[in-house]
């Protein structure tokens, strides 16, 4: 005996045609349960079943057995086999259950839409299922302008007022239920027209009341539903090659609307769907998201997969990046450490693009003075412990734990993660000017060092100043700008930033302390004293610390007023968010007034 369910477009196919095994009413009543389960949320599926004779069933096992030790296309084989012996079912009856969703799921959906993500939704259920799913999660609403583009037995059913119907244009199908090319394509130009026209209609009306001085209308957003049969009329003219346009179109479309929701998709097709969107929009990236073994192909084709621990077992937590253990969960790993470590990864990648260029540029040019005689400034030590030593715990201790708004309110302001969307952090301009920083404060460091000392090589006290003795001068200098540069960036100062900074600008100087004292330490571990006495007479001149007073305003003080500036008269939504988080809004502060209020009203 054979049992199979699964869902009733697949096993409607395995049925038998004869009306002694599957009566006509009972199929049509059926039938009719389905409809309403559906209409009222739950998800369904068919159950059939068939006896099996001996003298077919050893045959078949013989077949499967080959299938399952064949070496090459071990699963399609299987799957061809199992085929061929799920056919001529008898109709038990259908099954329907409600799966109820995880608290927050509909609160989490709503935030990334918020932040500027597009949510597309694929499940294996009904065209009705998944949309009755989709409004009790908040995915689309009854203000939206649903646009249909659905094949086959669907395509008349479940068109809500105001909506786009398809039940002309892809009832136009092949004996797989696939809609011709030809026709898919025509639909999909007129559901781009028809959502274009929908937006014009909006936009003249809105100009309408601007004109008189009456308040906007919100803006009405539009939804795309598809299943499965019109995703494989895509899918088929993609992969032919000859008509690409359908997979423009249908992109064309998705990209438009606020969210998409996929039907009836099997767990291949899901992971087709998310290859598809990454191909053909490099610069997007996608994030796939599931509890169960059937998500598991998708999980694993996005760039970025999650998994939810739940009672489907634990696959697709096993083949995730990330795991979670309820889907609301999602918003805080997207909307607070996703945002936070975007910040922190682009920052660390120009800052240590930017250091390195301050490091070497003072070197390059003593070599465009020297003639590029091959003469080398720097003290070896010094040099080699800069990326090591003097300037490594400040950036590592910022990249790890900064903060540019607080969790708190970029939970309350899902808007905040337009920022990486945007892509704010991490630009060509941003690079560049972080090396053009670089470069200028190379400059400086080089070049008032050399101002500074003149042209005698002997000062007065009687002692040469020598090459090394203006190199360790300009890495002091470099030192100090390089770490001080990177508090500018700190927006979350716990106290360890600034006590990680003081111990490495420390730490050059007991470096420079040891190299410069009458010790045989630094010579007997390979280093000899070459800056032998250095800082001592240094440090005692004034022309030191003015150099490094005046070398430390002309590289910091143009970055700082422009901040402040920015900060003052062009703030963004992070600068906007910190002056929430500390009390001010609209220019004023919530605590003292609520203190105000509070004394008006005592008095």
């Amino acid at each position: 005996m054979i049992f199979t369910k699964g869902a009733d477009n697949v096993v409607k196919k395995r049925l038998s045609a004869d009306t002694h095994v599957n009566p006509p009413d009972v199929y049509q009543a059926t039938m009719a349960h389905l409809d309403e389960y559906v209409n009222d949320g739950l998800r369904t599926l068919l159950v059939g079943q068939r006896k099996i004779p001996d003298a077919e069933y050893e045959p078949w096992a013989a077949k499967m057995h080959a299938a399952e030790i064949a070496l090459v296309n071990r699963e399609e084989e299987r799957y061809a086999v199992m085929d061929e012996i799920e056919l001529g079912l008898e109709l038990m009856g259908a099954t329907a259950i409600e799966d109820k969703l995880q608290g927050g799921v509909g609160d989490t959906i709503a935030a990334l839409r918020d932040g500027g993500v597009k949510v597309w939704m694929l499940t294996g259920d009904k065209v009705g299922t998944a949309v009755n799913i989709g409004y009790s999660c908040q995915l689309i609403n009854l203000e939206m302008n649903m646009l249909r583009c659905v094949a086959g037995e669907d395509a008349d059913k479940g068109v809500q007022e105001g909506g786009v119907a398809d039940t002309v244009g892809l009832t136009d199908v092949d004996k797989n239920g696939v809609p011709m090319t030809d026709v898919l394509e025509a639909h999909l130009n007129s559901l781009i027209h028809a959502h274009d026209a929908f937006q014009q209609e909006q936009e003249r009306v809105n100009e309408t009341r601007r004109r008189d001085q009456v308040p906007l209308l919100p803006p009405k957003e539009s939804c795309l539903v598809v299943d499965t049969n019109a995703l494989r009329g895509v899918e088929e003219a993609m992969e032919s090659g000859k008509d690409s346009e359908v997979g423009q179109l249908f992109l064309k479309l998705a990209s438009r609307v606020k969210s998409v929701i996929c039907a009836r998709v099997s767990p291949k097709q899901k992971s087709k769907i998310v290859a598809m969107v990454k191909e053909s929009l490099p610069l997007k990236v996608t994030l796939s998201i599931g509890d169960g073994a059937n998500d598991v192909p998708m999980i694993q084709t996005a760039h970025i997969g999650v998994g939810i621990f739940g009672l489907e077992g634990q696959q697709a937590v096993n083949s995730a990046d990330f795991a979670i253990g309820q889907f609301r969960f999602l918003k805080p790993l997207m909307l607070v450490h996703g945002r936070w470590n975007l910040r922190r990864c682009s920052l660390l990648t120009c800052y240590l693009f930017y250091k390195n260029a301050l490091l070497v540029l003072p070197q390059f040019f003593l070599g465009v003075r020297s003639l590029f005689s091959g003469m080398f400034t720097w003290y070896d030590l010094v040099y080699q412990w800069f990326n090591a030593v003097y300037t490594a715990l400040p950036i590592l201790f910022v990249a790890t734990f900064d903060q540019d708004v607080n969790a708190d309110i970029v939970m309350k302001y899902p808007s905040l993660y337009k920022d990486g969307l945007e892509r704010k952090f991490m630009t060509h301009g941003s690079f560049w000017r972080w090396m053009f920083e670089g470069i200028m404060h190379g400059v400086v460091c080089y070049f008032f060092v050399e101002i500074a000392m003149g042209e005698d090589v002997v000062q007065s006290n009687g002692k040469a100043i020598g090459l090394f003795g203006a190199g360790i001068v300009m890495l002091w200098l470099v030192d100090l700008v390089a770490n001080l540069r990177l508090g500018l960036e700190i927006l979350y100062w716990t106290g360890y930033e600034a006590a990680f900074i003081t111990v490495s600008i420390l730490v050059f100087y007991v470096t420079w302390s040891a190299a410069s004292s009458d010790n045989d330490f630094m010579v007997s571990v390979g280093y000899p004293n070459i800056v032998f006495g250095t800082m001592g007479w240094m440090m005692s001149g004034s022309w030191f610390w003015f150099t490094t007073v005046l070398t430390l305003t002309f590289c910091l003080m143009p970055m700082y007023t422009i901040y402040v500036v920015k900060r003052s008269f062009l703030p963004s939504r992070a600068d906007i968010g910190r002056e929430i988080a500390s009390g001010w809004i609209n220019g004023v502060n919530q605590s003292e007034g609520s203190r105000t209020g509070g004394q008006r009203a005592s008095a």
